[in-house]
């Protein structure tokens, strides 16, 4: 048995112990509530690095079952320029609601078509040869005010190897108590047979974006530096079929 083999077979064992348990009190307030209480549930240590979840073989994502929001494939800043994530922010950012001194950037990004942010900037993925490029262009010029921000392949092909190619997709009822949360985690599919030509094709048919969440440090020595809330390449869950092999636990 290979030890993709017998992870997956450890990970359902460890999946139908958590479901049985019915419903836990979540580990931390808001969104990203529901990931650390599986995580640790079932044993990881929270990271935001390339290491895979679970065994080194079984990346883990989860979602409550009402919503219908985009899945998170994977969080990576573009390759260039130096500091893309500085230059994004204070080159196309506006200002923070809370702090208008200080810049921010939240927009999603697709391949079809250039996107509207704040009516002063619009976005859009392009592909060559070699690189993922995110293009900007002025909206009252209608100018391409930038063509360098970019991906290289052999970067993207790294991390889906690393991360997208075993997924196991978490799916979780939630009731709440006030400000307390409790999940049931009841379904799970894992997702497999993913690779970079699928990814590219994704992006192609408009299924994959890429979503910018640049904040700002609001506080501190760090005040004002850029903070990265999770800016990755995102699929909505109605089109993993397209792209993945499913098998329901």
């Amino acid at each position: 048995m290979s030890n993709i083999e017998k992870a997956k077979k450890s990970f359902i064992t460890d999946f139908k112990k958590i479901k049985s348990l019915g419903f836990i009190e979540s580990h931390r307030t808001h969104n990203t509530g529901i990931g650390k209480t599986f995580e640790d549930l079932i044993g990881i240590t929270e990271n935001n690095n390339l290491l895979v979840d679970y065994q080194n073989c079984i990346e883990i994502k989860s979602q409550r079952n009402y919503s219908d929001s985009y899945i998170t494939l994977f969080t990576k800043s573009p390759d260039e320029p130096r500091r893309a994530n500085a230059f994004l922010k204070n080159t196309f950012g506006y200002p923070d609601s809370e702090h208008p001194d200080i810049k921010v950037l939240h927009t999603s990004i697709f391949y079809k078509t250039y996107n509207t942010c704040k009516n002063i900037f619009s976005f859009k993925l392009e592909l060559n040869k070699d690189k993922l490029f995110l293009l900007v262009k002025d909206i009252k010029s209608n100018n391409i005010v930038s063509d360098i921000i970019c991906w290289k392949f052999d970067t993207l092909k790294n991390i889906i190897n690393q991360k997208c190619s075993l997924i196991a997709f978490i799916g979780a009822d939630t009731i709440k108590n006030g400000a307390t949360e409790q999940f049931h985690f009841t379904g799970c599919k894992l997702l497999s047979d993913f690779n970079f030509e699928k990814f590219i094709e994704a992006v192609k048919n408009n299924d994959i974006m890429f979503d910018i969440r640049i904040g700002s440090y609001k506080s501190g020595k760090n005040y004002g530096k850029p903070h990265d809330h999770g800016s990755g390449f995102r699929i909505h869950k109605n089109k993993l079929l397209k792209y993945y092999k499913i098998e329901e636990i």
